[in-house]
């Protein structure tokens, strides 16, 4: 039976039974010892490949194909890579994490495209996709962010620079995927953010995080003013 015929609370139940033994797998890795270990995250990549295997084989007839036509640039269409860009400077101001150099921090930077890949293909390939065509974008935009932040709960310290991050990045990739349909494209934005928190501090003096976050919403209030005012002219 094709999922994508699946009836909405049907499909959404599925999910988030996948959803809830991946949180429990991952969380008991992370108990087994430090979280910045090689071999634990490399258990939970392997972890999260499982699952997303498990919701592509399962759901991946939800996601839509990319959007078809031309695109019509514009003035509007600067604004993208600038908020990609502004994201990015993020964790070369402030990011602290200080992982042992050498190997340790390759092994969490390639694995950041495991990390990406996993949630935004649950995210926004799948949660956001049956909730858009249920209650609208908007709706679906509010309710994957909160979602998308409360799944972090427990594995991230949680501060108002992590919420905003997780609130700032749900509307950000939201935005951009419901406009393009690209999910390797939120994938890739995805990717080499945590990839470049993997080779910090990139400063010897980082700021504070709490001091990123006008750069969060300066870059999330692009994102939104380019959904607005972009158009998409389709070929004929």
């Amino acid at each position: 039976m094709n999922a994508a015929r699946w009836p909405f609370l049907y499909a959404l139940l599925v999910l988030v039974a996948l959803e809830a033994v991946y949180m429990a797998g991952t969380r008991w890795i992370m108990g087994m010892g430090n979280p910045d270990n090689i071999g634990i995250e490399l258990a939970r990549t392997l972890l999260r490949l499982v699952s997303a295997g498990a919701v592509w084989g399962i759901l991946g007839g939800i996601l839509e194909k990319p959007r078809a036509g031309r695109w019509k640039l514009n003035a509007w269409w600067l604004l993208p890579p600038l908020a990609i860009a502004a994201c990015f400077c993020v964790p070369v101001l402030s990011g602290d994490w200080n992982l042992p150099a050498g190997e340790t921090r390759l092994v969490f930077a390639l694995t950041s495209l495991v990390v990406g890949m996993r949630e935004e293909l649950v995210y926004r390939g799948v949660l956001q996709t049956l909730l858009e065509k249920k209650l609208g974008l908007a709706w679906a935009i509010v309710i994957t962010t909160i979602c998308f932040a409360f799944y972090h709960y427990g594995a991230q310290p949680w501060s108002v620079f992590t919420v905003t991050q997780y609130i700032a990045f749900g509307i950000i990739f939201g935005l951009l995927y419901a406009r393009t349909r690209s999910l390797w494209l939120v994938i890739w934005v995805h990717t080499i953010y945590d990839a470049i928190y993997c080779y910090t501090p990139l400063r010897e003096y980082p700021w504070e995080p709490i001091r990123t976050i006008p750069i969060l919403a300066a870059a999330t209030l692009m994102i939104v003013t380019w959904y607005i005012f972009g158009r998409r002219k389709v070929s004929a």
